[in-house]
């Protein structure tokens, strides 16, 4: 198959429209990813048979800026699964170099028991580049966190730089850099 036919026009010279099959398997996949990954969206009833289907390609896929927001506060999480499910099997980890899935793991297990109370938060919208060529994009975000224990309170900002594959179809991170913008410490309240 090369396409799906949108539009005949038989008068004439038996004209043809299509989509081309392979934004039509974009756009499949890109709905895939989106209801599928943790059912956090809400599943459409499928169309009865006199609703019009659109098979026309989503521009950009999956939303990028949302998927930031996500990565972002998936560390306010207790389950580790959670934030450990946006990383790809091999990252470019903060200052650990490339790494796999089972270092992260046991990265964050390590950091959430150091730190039980956690918060992290977006400022201002995530700066998202996209190169369709290569299917990745490079993001910016802003964040706020806070991280607390029995001994310590850290309050402060910093600015992470994340790189994304397969941003059309099922995005994951592949590279993630932190740069410190503010940060106060104070002894834990008892």
């Amino acid at each position: 198959m090369i396409g799906v036919a949108t539009l005949i026009e038989v008068d004439g010279q038996n004209l043809n429209f299509a989509i081309p099959v392979e934004s039509v398997r974009g756009a499949i996949a890109s709905l895939i990813a989106q209801q599928g990954e943790g059912g956090a969206r809400e599943r459409q009833p499928a169309p009865s048979p006199r609703q019009a289907v659109s098979l026309a390609p989503r521009t950009g896929g999956p939303n990028l800026e949302e998927f930031v927001r996500e990565f972002v506060t998936s560390g306010n999480h207790n389950d580790p699964s959670v934030e450990l499910g946006f990383y790809g099997e091999s990252v470019d980890y903060f200052d650990d170099g490339r790494v796999g899935k089972a270092f992260i793991a046991e990265d964050i297990k390590k950091y959430n028991s150091r730190w039980p109370v956690r918060s992290y938060s977006v400022q201002g919208d995530p700066t998202v580049t996209v190169d369709s060529a290569r299917d990745t994009a490079r993001a910016v975000v802003v964040l706020r966190f806070s991280v607390q224990n029995n001994r310590k309170s850290i309050r402060g900002s910093c600015q992470n730089t994340i790189m994304i594959r397969d941003v059309s179809t099922n995005p994951k991170v592949i590279s993630v850099a932190s740069k410190m913008l503010s940060r106060t410490e104070e002894p834990t309240r008892q």
